[in-house]
């Protein structure tokens, strides 16, 4: 039951920032820091290392950017190309 559940999320899921087949080292992103996760403050930067090792996670996946900053992904870069793809869950 969990898993369908799960599933079905992901396949409703149109936010690429969601899904790790989307971010790429040395994307620009926009993450949210978890200490400024209640504030939403947003901070940019360029993706060094992509620590989420599962394929889709709700609330963003986990990254560390060359300023060695660690966030969830909020929104990636709009001009990548592909960007707005249907996600691969």
């Amino acid at each position: 039951m969990h898993m369908a559940s799960l599933q079905d999320k992901m396949k409703n899921d149109k936010n690429p920032a969601h899904f790790r087949s989307c971010i790429a080292v040395g994307d620009h992103v926009i993450i949210v820091r978890k200490k400024d996760r209640p504030f939403l403050l947003q901070t940019e930067g360029e993706v060094a290392k992509i620590l989420t090792s599962k394929p889709y996670h709700s609330r963003g996946i986990k990254v560390q950017l060359t300023n060695r900053l660690i966030g969830r992904v909020l929104k990636c870069d709009a001009k990548k190309e592909g960007f707005g793809h249907e996600p691969n869950p």
